[in-house]
């Protein structure tokens, strides 16, 4: 499972922080000031990376084409004897969302023999269940803004120290904490869009390990509600169970037994079984959303906990005053 990555922006990002901080900085009219700080000199003639956000934004950067194309050329290295592209069709999985259509084409185009590689792509209908990996979707008590009240309590917290330093030297920008956040988030997005770090080396280690902090509470209460997940696969195991007897031929297979809308959907996964040939192959990759690699590893128990771990208490895993450099 690959997700989708190096896109010009979250559209949350973008309208949370990104797009406030970078309208305050082209109307700001004391650039010069800029130029006299030790931290944020560049910002004096500094454009916008996000030069049309309609058209950019989730959209993937040429860069991050050009990494799918390296990761083909990775997965063909290291994988060969499992990634056998030399005859017949070999299908990789795609999400219906274009930046991971664009993403898997890009993968097909750098992979040898790429005339035998087919992108089977995911139809995400309500009767599809391809949706049971995506928690706010298939999951009605998934909440993903759990862990929120906690994150922005470290939020409030860390960002303080730094806008009373950049206020020192731009005295009348008036930086806000969501003006923080988004100036590190533009250390990854102005690298990825421009090649250019400029934000990245603004911040102290310190500084970076705080932004972690703050995804890291958030993520790691939404978590609590990815286990509470895993009982609804286990309900769609069984339910895939009876469609794989289908189309396997087994001693054990048997009829798929259930209700009307069981059997559509077993007659449908066994049309695409058929069509899309996925048995005569031993690697299969899928490139998905955001939110789906986290949930699988976390059903399948991989979720990693350390460092304030005498019990499973979230709060003193990822306190909201505190980082913890253990996990770190």
């Amino acid at each position: 499972m690959i997700r989708y990555s190096k896109i010009y922006a979250n559209d949350f990002d973008y309208e949370t922080c990104l797009s406030p901080l970078l309208s305050k900085i082209n109307n700001f009219t004391d650039k010069l000031t800029f130029a006299k700080t030790f931290d944020l000199p560049f910002l004096d003639n500094y454009t916008s990376p996000i030069t049309n956000a309609t058209a950019q934004i989730k959209s993937v950067t040429p860069s991050g084409m050009a990494a799918a194309k390296a990761l083909a050329g990775v997965f063909s290295k290291t994988y060969g004897d499992l990634f056998d592209t030399s005859s017949g069709s070999f299908n990789i999985w795609s999400a219906s969302a274009t930046r991971d259509v664009e993403m898997t084409e890009a993968f097909i185009s750098a992979l040898p023999n790429s005339e035998n590689v087919s992108m089977a792509g995911t139809y995400e209908g309500d009767e599809a269940s391809a949706n049971t990996l995506t928690q706010h979707t298939s999951y009605p008590r998934f909440d993903s803004a759990m862990g929120s009240v906690q994150s922005g309590a470290w939020y409030d917290r860390y960002t303080a120290p730094t806008i009373a330093r950049f206020e020192e030297g731009v005295p009348g920008f008036n930086f806000t904490i969501d003006d923080i956040v988004g100036v590190q988030q533009l250390c990854g997005y102005d690298t990825v869009i421009r090649n250019k770090a400029d934000f990245c080396n603004v911040f102290t280690p310190e500084e970076w390990l705080s932004f972690w902090s703050m995804g890291m509470i958030s993520c790691i209460f939404t978590a609590l509600g990815r286990y509470h997940l895993t009982i609804a696969l286990l309900h769609l195991y069984c339910h895939l169970k009876h469609c794989l007897a289908m189309v396997i031929p087994s001693p054990l297979s048997s009829a798929c037994h259930g209700s009307a809308a069981r059997l559509t959907f077993c007659t449908r996964m066994g049309q695409r079984f058929n069509t899309h040939s996925p048995f005569n192959q031993s690697l299969h990759l899928s490139f998905s959303h955001r939110e789906q690699p986290p949930l699988v590893l976390t059903a399948l128990g991989l979720f990693n906990n350390s460092a304030y771990y005498p019990r499973l208490n979230v709060n003193n895993t990822m306190p909201s005053d505190e980082i913890n450099y253990g996990r770190a």
